[in-house]
């Protein structure tokens, strides 16, 4: 409800100010847009970390597991249990991340240091721990997104004239996008947890390049990103995703992800699918007052 009384105050605000058309002012006037549009990602950063921590393990280094308990800094271990050759547990303040350390043999002395940092030990013959799945991506879109493309609805209005496909791909070709509030940041943290980016756009393909430049100038593109832009008319957004889900065409030969989140502007970045998209929790919509289905 919050979110919603912002936003309606936010287009309120917008129109007194005068630099730029209507559905511009909002954009590169308004505080309350760029709280919003980090706001967005700053939840969805948190749910992906959460999403991972439910079904992945932390690695800790045997040696500084060892010198953290003997300091008697016990890491923060809520519980462990341990087989001959490993332990595994999880922490206080992070209780859906699970650890494990690999170690050398399971002795006395390694169990006297549980006792004596008061932390809950139990023993298995074997640790039957479950499968990781590490192939996490989200699927991003780039306009009003990622990227932001204002300035190219300043030019249609300057020159009064309307969206078209040709204005449009030689202005993406000047390679002029700058960044929605908060992308930079998003897009550097969610990498640091292995989480590949695919980034679904309506861009078309033979403007790759060009994108990649913009994006390279903006800091924000990683060799490892994948790009699905459009390559026909028939070439939609839902053909593009069942690639991602099938790993075929495109995405054959790439892992089979495990899709973790998608984020847009439109409706039509996200699968209708209510099991695939869950509103503020895998899906986030980001605002978009210049044009679209918002």
């Amino acid at each position: 409800m919050r979110l919603l009384t912002t936003i309606f105050f936010s287009f309120m605000i917008c129109f007194s100010n005068a630099d730029f058309p209507n559905d511009l002012r909002w954009v590169k006037k308004s505080k309350e847009y760029k709280i919003i549009c980090k706001s967005i990602f700053e939840l969805a950063y948190k749910n992906i970390l959460n999403e991972i921590e439910i079904s992945s393990f932390e690695i800790i280094d045997y040696d500084k597991f060892l010198s953290s308990l003997k300091k008697s800094n016990k890491l923060n271990i809520a519980e462990i249990t341990c087989s001959t050759s490993e332990c595994y547990g999880s922490f206080i303040n992070r209780p859906n991340l699970k650890f494990k350390v690999l170690i050398p043999k399971l002795s006395n002395s390694f169990i006297q240091q549980f006792k004596k940092n008061n932390i809950e030990y139990k023993f298995r013959a074997n640790l039957d721990l479950p499968e990781q799945n590490n192939n996490y991506a989200i699927v991003v879109d780039l306009d009003e997104t990622i990227l932001d493309n204002s300035k190219y609805q300043v030019l249609l209005n300057d020159n009064n004239e309307k969206y078209n496909p040709e204005s449009w791909s030689k202005w993406v070709n000047k390679e002029e996008a700058e960044l929605v509030p908060g992308a930079k940041n998003f897009l550097k943290k969610v990498r640091k947890l292995g989480v590949s980016v695919i980034f679904l756009s309506n861009r078309m393909n033979k403007n790759l390049e060009t994108t990649k430049r913009n994006m390279s100038d903006l800091e924000i593109l990683s060799d490892k990103d994948i790009f699905l832009l459009r390559l026909n008319k028939s070439d939609t957004k839902i053909v593009r995703r069942k690639e991602i889900y099938d790993s075929e065409n495109r995405m054959s030969g790439l892992p089979n992800f495990n899709v973790i989140s998608y984020l847009g502007d439109a409706y039509g970045d996200f699968p209708k699918d209510t099991e695939k998209c869950k509103w503020g929790y895998n899906c986030h919509l980001f605002p978009n007052p210049m044009y679209g289905k918002w």
